[in-house]
């Protein structure tokens, strides 16, 4: 991705120059400039010889004379030299001369504008949005419970590129939370150039207004510079505990275009003004999205980048699109683009809390299934298409494995499986103290045997599908083992305690050898501990 290269070169053709042989056979004078300006709207005017408003199709040119004695005749021409009606612009006069058609013609237009015999000449650009191909996916996965996306950019002279994600439905509407004292969430919603909010639970009255704010570029002559402009603020309005909105439409002071805006909300209340900023994006003449529902929204500073978005909530606000705003060319645009692989969640009914805690496993593998993981008793899976079949694997200590097959009709839905479950308690135990860390052998008919240690208190606890299983363990060159009957919903009990070792009985010959030998051993020992205390 290139810097504001571009943008600069584009800055170097928007420049205000003057007429060397004007028409009206007016002279061409520097003071002329310094009192002409230019913008999008009446709040948004810059003085012509500092900055140059770039404009799109469907934009209004206002045009403000900072003359207090001398009415300013302005006349506008085409890029193809098509000239306009002449302008009269009374002294100190600001108004719209011009709405460029939404059709366009784009390219350099020219301003001239005649006051006292002097002439200033203003070209300007008319621009339509560069349109970008969206971000190319990269990468898809799965990690705790979040879907992760990896997206390559192309280069491109575009700037201030953002990135984030959105779920389905994402509409004008947005929530805030309110100060304490009036202990509600405030819900606002645009629509068109009308507001509502409402407060179900406030507990008192407030009052709430708007104000919409959206980036504006203009040519300097140090390049381009955008400004944050107001593009429209509502009238004030009055809430309190209903659940009936209030509406108020939104004065604009500027022809809305498609692209970035944010909306400033303030609240007052008896404890004073509380103020709330949610970025929000037009996608034609009326519709609105916000985008404080993003899961993340990202500045794109190099060719690569990665979001990601939590799937533990509802199915509802996982993410379908990803939306890339930018600015090239001084014209602000966005695309949209699909989540390439979607998602859906497998709850996995009793076996929820054993997957949770890591006392079971859960895969999902298919034809159709791109990647699969289990976070917090659920199993999420990505798909190639849909219906997608599954087979959802329940791994239970690698005592024995049991497969579901699951069918899923589409994205972004829950799907679940019903196993049935069983618990078993086992403890190692000798002469009645735990044994900790002891290993425990468990095998089921036609399985292979796993070997799993008790913990410090000697027990171990396992959540194993019905069934016949045989539990053992070995101390000593001694083996006890026990089958156990799994019942489901139950919780069985095992304790393996390993029998003392034995020894053969010792002829009475033998035990006298035997005494007089540790008899002699304690002579010895004594003797050797009487002589080293001796020699000290």
């Amino acid at each position: 991705m290139r810097s504001k290269k571009s943008a600069l070169a584009l800055a170097a053709l928007l420049i205000l120059t003057f007429a060397a042989v004007p028409p009206h056979a007016a002279a061409t004078t520097s003071y002329v400039q310094s009192l002409l300006g230019l913008g999008y709207g009446p709040l948004s005017v810059q003085p012509a010889s500092r900055a140059v408003p770039i404009f799109a199709p469907g934009d209004d040119l206002w045009v403000q004379s900072y003359s207090n004695s001398s009415t300013m005749t302005l006349i506008l021409a085409t890029p193809n030299g098509s000239v306009f009606p002449s302008v009269e612009l009374p002294p100190g006069g600001l108004a719209k001369i011009f709405a460029f058609p939404s059709t366009g013609p784009v390219g350099q237009w020219t301003l001239d504008a005649y006051l006292g015999g002097g002439l200033a000449q203003v070209v300007f650009p008319v621009l339509n949005a560069t349109a970008l191909p969206p971000p190319a996916v990269a990468s898809v996965g799965l990690s705790k419970g979040d879907l992760v996306l990896g997206y390559s950019v192309a280069d491109t002279s575009a700037y201030g590129i953002q990135a984030c994600l959105m779920g389905p439905g994402a509409g004008g509407e947005s929530t805030f939370q309110l100060p304490g004292s009036v202990g509600s969430d405030m819900t606002v919603s645009l629509n068109g150039s009308s507001i509502s909010a409402f407060a179900p639970q406030a507990q008192q009255p407030f009052s709430a207004w708007f104000q919409l704010y959206t980036p504006r570029t203009y040519s300097t002559a140090g390049g381009l510079v955008t400004y944050d402009t107001m593009a429209g603020q509502s009238q004030v309005l009055t809430l309190g505990a209903s659940t009936e909105p209030s509406t108020g439409l939104m004065a604009t002071y500027l022809s809305l275009r498609t692209g970035p805006y944010d909306l400033r909300s303030y609240v007052r209340t008896s404890a004073g003004i509380s103020a709330y900023d949610t970025p929000y994006l037009m996608v034609n003449g009326s519709a609105w999205v916000s985008l404080g529902a993003c899961s993340q929204i990202i500045q794109v500073t190099s060719g690569s980048f990665q979001l990601s978005a939590p799937l533990n909530g509802t199915a509802s606000s996982w993410p379908t699109s990803l939306i890339t705003t930018y600015n090239d060319h001084g014209i602000d645009s966005f695309t949209l683009s699909g989540v390439p692989a979607p998602e859906t969640r497998i709850g996995l009914g009793n076996a929820t809390q054993a997957v949770s805690l890591g006392m079971v496993t859960a895969t999902a593998s298919g034809a159709d299934v791109v990647e699969s993981d289990a976070y917090g008793g659920s199993l999420y899976v990505t798909a190639r298409s849909f219906p997608a079949l599954a087979s959802v694997a329940l791994d239970f200590e690698n005592v024995t494995t049991v497969a579901f097959p699951v069918s899923v009709s589409g994205p972004y839905q829950t799907e679940s499986i019903q196993p049935s479950l069983g618990t078993v308690d086992a403890f190692a135990v000798s002469a009645g103290t735990p044994i900790g860390n002891a290993t425990l052998t468990v095998d089921k008919a036609g399985s292979q045997p796993a070997h799993l240690k008790t913990g410090r208190g000697g027990a171990l606890t396992l959540v194993l599908p019905p069934g016949e299983y045989n539990f053992s363990m070995s101390v000593g060159g001694t083996t006890v083992s026990k089958v156990v009957q799994v019942y489901p919903g139950q919780t069985a009990e095992v304790t393996l305690t390993p029998a003392a070792a034995k020894f053969p009985a010792l002829s009475l010959a033998l035990a006298v050898i035997l005494a007089a030998g540790v008899a002699a051993d304690i002579v010895v020992w004594r003797a050797y501990l009487l002589r080293r205390k001796a020699l000290r």
